[in-house]
Order: structure tokens, then sequence, then C-alpha cells
């Protein structure tokens, strides 16, 4: 951690960005929860759909393993629908109560890109932005829309903000030893 032995003023800015990643969890998981009783695509997608093939693969992967799925080939996003899905429902089941499991661990990776992307963005301009990067993510309305969708983009995003919170380290600590 760049931060060994944090100052006051790094202690509050850690828990204020921890916080605005707690508080974006919550609301992701509050909207989730109301489109999954009011918007009947969040939990029944239309056959033809993105989520409705990422669902029904990862369900056919939980019951019968990797081997069908293997000599059939896979269709696209294989590691969303074919790693992290079942992973999900191997804990939750492929029952109704699946659609929980998505959204715990969708609102879970959203409270995360919240954090990294806060705290990239105060690594490489102040904590002052670093703190609106986060509260702009938590609160963007997409971003919390697909949290309930058995949709790559959740997953995804948590990528995209890692990947930016590891390049920010790699330059910082390249810099660091020049």
């Amino acid at each position: 951690m760049p931060f060994p032995n944090p100052s006051r003023g790094t202690r509050l800015f850690l828990l204020r960005l921890t916080l605005i990643a707690l508080a974006a969890f919550v609301l992701r998981l509050a909207v989730s929860f109301q489109l999954m009783d009011s918007y009947p695509p969040a939990t029944n997608p239309a056959p033809g759909t993105d989520n409705f093939t990422y669902d029904r693969q990862a369900q056919e992967i939980v019951k019968n393993g990797y081997a069908k799925f293997l000599n059939d080939g896979f269709y696209f996003q294989p590691f969303y629908a074919t790693v992290f899905l079942p992973a999900i429902y191997l804990i939750w089941g492929t029952g109704e109560s699946r659609i929980i499991g998505v959204v715990l661990a969708q609102s879970i990776l959203g409270a995360l890109c919240v954090w990294l992307s806060g705290y990239a963005a105060a690594r490489v301009f102040n904590r002052r932005a670093g703190l609106i990067a986060a509260l702009l993510l938590g609160l963007d309305r997409m971003h919390i829309f697909y949290t309930p969708f058995t949709l790559i983009e959740p997953l995804q995003g948590f990528w995209m903000s890692l990947l930016f919170f590891l390049s920010v380290e790699a330059v910082k600590r390249q810099n660091a030893s020049l």
C-alpha cells in the first residue's frame, strides 16, 4: 500500500471513501430489489437476449457440468457465463433465489468499483478528486441499473476499475523507484 503509516488526513479520506462505497452497495441492493419486484426482465429475461443466454448457460453448467458444454462449444463472453455465474449458482442454487445471489455479488462488485476508482483518482489527482469520482460512480444510474441483470456489465466494470487502480499503482511505484 502506498500509505504504510497513514496520516490522520489519509485515514479520514479512506474512511470517507469506504463509507461512499458502502452507500453505493446499499443503493445497488435497494434499486435491484425494487427492479426485481417491478421490472420483469430483471428476474425473467426474454429468450434471445444476452442475459437469458448467460443465465441458461450457467444453469446448464451447474446441472450438467462442463463436459457437455465444452463439447457443444460456447456462445460468447465465456468467463461470465461459464465461471462467474455458475459459481454464484453453486452457492445460491439455480432456482428463483439465484437472482438474489447475482444481486449480492454484483452489488459487491459495484461497491468495489466505486472504492477502486475513487482511490485511483485520488492517487492521480488528489483526495477531493477521488471522493468526487467515487460519488459520481456510486450514483451513476446505469452502473446501478445493470446490477440485478445477468449481464457482463457489472463484472466488466469491476475489471476496468481494477485495471485502472493497478495501472495507477504500477506507475506510482515505477516513478518512486526512479
